[in-house]
Order: C-alpha cells, then sequence, then structure tokens
C-alpha cells in the first residue's frame, strides 16, 4: 500500500502426519452451508523423502516429514475478509507447507478486491497472522503470477487498479506450532492502525464509522484573503480510513467532517487552515481525503460550496472541538469561531 508498515498455544500434534490425501479434511470445510472453504495441495512430484513438491519450490508436509513444529488447519473457517486503505483483502484457502528457501509455514490465498476510485498498492509485507498468545507471524512475501517457479520471493507492492481484483499466495514462515483456527488475520503497514478478522467464529460487525455529535448552528469568520466567510458544521463521523484509502496511523482514528462555506461581498479563499481540529488545545490543520495538505479553494461572493475533510485525533485525546479560522481583512470583525463536538467512545477490543 502507499505508506510503509511492518508491524503459542498446543496443537495437534497429529498435523505432523498430514498427507497430501488428508489436507482438505484437515483444512475445515464439508459440504455442509456454512460458508468454509477447503484448502487444496497440488502435487506435481514426490520427493525422495516423502515430500509433495510443487513448480514453486514448496513442499507440502507428508508423514515422513517431521518437523520441530506443526501448522494445524482443522477448524477454518473461510473465506474472511478485511478492509484496509480501501481495498477487501480475502483469505480464500490456507495451507501447510514448506518453501525450499523459507522452511516450513502458512500459504494463504488471497483475493485482493478495490473498493476505491483510485489504484492502489497491496504490500505483502503487510499481511500478517497473529495466534491466540498474541504472537505476530509475519508474511515475507507473495507469488510472483509471471515467474511461479520463483516460490513466494515477490516483496514489491503489488498494483490493484480502481475497482479491480488480484489474486496473490502470501507466504508466512511458522516457527514452532501454530494453530489456525485459533488465528487472527492481520493487515497493517508500519506505524498504521491495523485490520484484523479471526479466522474461525464468529466475524465482528465492523465498528466504523461512528456518528460524532456537531453543532448546527453555523459560524462566521473572517475569510482569508477575502470577505468573510459562513461555516455550517453538517456532518462528522470517527472512522479508520477515509473512503479514498487513507488509513490512521496507530494511536490515532480519523475525524471526517462535511460542513459548508457561503462566501460574501468579493469571495473567499478555503484553505486547510479554514476549518481545524483543536486537540487538548492544540489547533492542526486538516488533511485532503487522501492524507495530503487540504487544497486551496476559492468561494465566491454569494456562492456555497460543500466541502469534506479529514483530521488525525489522537486515541487519548481529553477534550476535543472544531475551530473556524479568521485569517483576512475581516479578523477583528469576525474572530475564530468554535464549534463544539462530541466524539463517541472507542469500541473496546
Amino acid at each position: 500500500m502507499n505508506s510503509p508498515r511492518l508491524r503459542s498455544s498446543a496443537v495437534h500434534l497429529a498435523v505432523l502426519a498430514l498427507s497430501v490425501a488428508s489436507f482438505g479434511a484437515a483444512c475445515g470445510v464439508s459440504d455442509d452451508a456454512d460458508g468454509g472453504k477447503e484448502a487444496s495441495a497440488d502435487v506435481v512430484a514426490e520427493t525422495d523423502e516423502g515430500a509433495s513438491v510443487d513448480d514453486a519450490g514448496t513442499t507440502t508436509t507428508t508423514p515422513e516429514d517431521t518437523g520441530a513444529g506443526a501448522v494445524d488447519v482443522d477448524g477454518v473457517e473461510l473465506p474472511r475478509t478485511v478492509r484496509y486503505t480501501g481495498l477487501d483483502v480475502t483469505v480464500d484457502e490456507v495451507e501447510a507447507v514448506t518453501d525450499a528457501a523459507q522452511g516450513p509455514g502458512v500459504a494463504l490465498s488471497l483475493t485482493v478486491q478495490s473498493a476505491i476510485e483510485v489504484s492502489w498498492n497491496i504490500n505483502p509485507l503487510s499481511i500478517a497472522l497473529i495466534d491466540g498468545d498474541g504472537t505476530r507471524y509475519q508474511a515475507t512475501g507473495f507469488d510472483d503470477p509471471d515467474e511461479p517457479e520463483a516460490g513466494f520471493t515477490s516483496t514489491a507492492e503489488a498494483e490493484v487498479i480502481s475497482k479491480g481484483k488480484i489474486e496473490r499466495t502470501a507466504f508466512i514462515p511458522v516457527d514452532g506450532d501454530l494453530e489456525l483456527a485459533k488465528a487472527t488475520l492481520s493487515v497493517a503497514e508500519e506505524g498504521m492502525l491495523p485490520a484484523e478478522v479471526p479466522l474461525s467464529g464468529e466475524v465482528p460487525e465492523r465498528p466504523f464509522p461512528l456518528p460524532v455529535t456537531v453543532p448546527s448552528e453555523p459560524g462566521t469568520v473572517g475569510g482569508v484573503l477575502g470577505a468573510p466567510l459562513t461555516i455550517t458544521i453538517q456532518s462528522a463521523e470517527l472512522t479508520d480510513e477515509t473512503s479514498y484509502g487513507y488509513r490512521a496511523e496507530e494511536g490515532t482514528h480519523l475525524l471526517f467532517v462535511k460542513f459548508r462555506t457561503v462566501g460574501s461581498g468579493q469571495g473567499a479563499t478555503l484553505t486547510s487552515s479554514t476549518l481545524r481540529i483543536v486537540v487538548d488545545g492544540a489547533p492542526n490543520d486538516s488533511l485532503d481525503l487522501n492524507g495530503r495538505e487540504f487544497h486551496v479553494e476559492g468561494v465566491g461572493g454569494g456562492e456555497a460550496k460543500d466541502n469534506t475533510a479529514a483530521f488525525a485525533l489522537r486515541d487519548d485525546y481529553k477534550e476535543v472541538s472544531l475551530l473556524g479560522t479568521s485569517d483576512g481583512a475581516f479578523v477583528s470583525e469576525f474572530p475564530d469561531h468554535t464549534f463544539p463536538i462530541t466524539v463517541p467512545p472507542l469500541p473496546e477490543d
């Protein structure tokens, strides 16, 4: 994706004896209508050590291959999906494998579907599994559709065009035991808020966006480089990412605000400081929907213009409000205007 991000309970020993024939059953799903999918292992060649090797140099565990740990795929309920930076990342299948270069681990078959109007990227290093004890197992790469024999060596971000989708397999090395039915899929880049979903059990509803209470009364400020400007807050919500893929940083969420400005006289200029957020007394400018500085925009005399702005809000804030800022010839007549807001508490983990 477009910003950087890097981030055991006891297991049935019978998993060490997984064979190609029994793997699909261990992966969990019969013909019951429970939404599950079976994992599969396509065998291309048989080694002398009793392990099956595919064209990508990946070895599927067999009874003769007894390593120090085991990956238990029994009980997973697939597919499972999370949304991260406007991309729906779905785990379609899981498979316990041994990569020729990296050793034992898990192969996750993924479908990445874009839900936004712009092209975005998926970083293979953003994919991870978290076990029941909170240990994070990080993916090391994707397969490369153009070089299937290379294995899971692609660490480059893969582009997903607007409303398009791609399919990739991510490899996650596992040193020891991992029970996937107790694991969680986590998608997160370094410093960014993760998106997570368990691989079995109930799928929690996405808690965001949460409505924010805003005042209905407008406020008039001294317009930047022009006449007075009237601001009305139309609505606001707390969320983890904007509709254009900008993701909140860890320890923060995004306050997404819709507001209307009405110009007077010769008009005014709207900037990132026209509407600001004040967190514990410190004012901060808005971001646009892509996380960059809000673009400068003119508002003509008598013209009404609807606007959107995103603000970073720390999770540990004590007081928060919005502020219409005066910065022009009419500052003395129309000082800054405070808009009190009420932000709901964050959902508990």
